[in-house]
């Protein structure tokens, strides 16, 4: 949802300059990739770079991770895939890539509007006693200075710059300079600024 909006409004703003594209998972999924990419590149985009993902799969026989060679584990299961759609926009000239990043957190709801609506937040972790399950006794003792001479938290939010430092050095090895709406600050504060209604199930989106 979020890269799309991106991406939507750009082609509609510069009819046929902003090319699309994508890594395709197999099965039910690939299809939803299909059915949704045939309904949007009706709306004026010029080419669209896919990439199967299938055919680049991160620990494949003779891919990278296999043979050896030196890779950041922080890039992700699609590095592999990923690079060759980079590749592939390289080739066409393309330099600039447009994202989704940050639409996640520019939709979030603060924890004061989540209980006035009744939202319970779970956390993914397994929890034991409050702690997470994998720490023991030495990270369950630290575990209440964790945030001891912690930098304060700026509108742009850690997790949209930890995706970053993972994702964007692969862009820029290829030249590729990635840009990202929601992730600006004064997107995070407007937001922030709205009615939660809007934001909550990305309704504003």
């Amino acid at each position: 949802m979020d890269s799309t909006n991106v991406g939507l409004t750009l082609a509609q703003l510069y009819p046929g300059r902003i090319a699309t594209g994508a890594m395709l998972l197999p099965g039910s999924l690939g299809e939803q990739q299909r059915r949704r990419r045939a309904a949007f590149l009706t709306a004026g985009f010029g080419a669209d770079h896919t990439v199967a993902m299938t055919g680049h799969l991160p620990f494949a026989p003779h891919g990278r991770r296999r043979a050896g060679f030196p890779f950041d584990p922080g890039e992700g299961p699609y590095a592999e895939a990923r690079d060759v759609l980079l590749a592939d926009y390289a080739a066409q000239s393309k330099r600039v890539l447009f994202t989704g990043l940050g639409g996640d957190e520019a939709m979030k709801l603060r924890s004061a509007e989540r209980a006035r609506l009744g939202i319970t937040a779970r956390s993914p972790l397994r929890q034991r006693e409050g702690v997470p399950a994998f720490l023991g006794p030495r990270g369950r003792n630290l575990l209440s200075y964790r945030f001891e001479g912690a930098a304060p938290l700026g509108p742009t939010l850690w997790s949209i710059l930890d995706s970053f430092s993972a994702l964007y050095p692969q862009h820029m090895r290829h030249g590729i300079w990635p840009i990202n709406p929601f992730a600006a600050p004064e997107v995070v504060r407007l937001a922030e600024s709205l009615p939660a209604e809007w934001r909550l199930g990305k309704h504003l989106l």
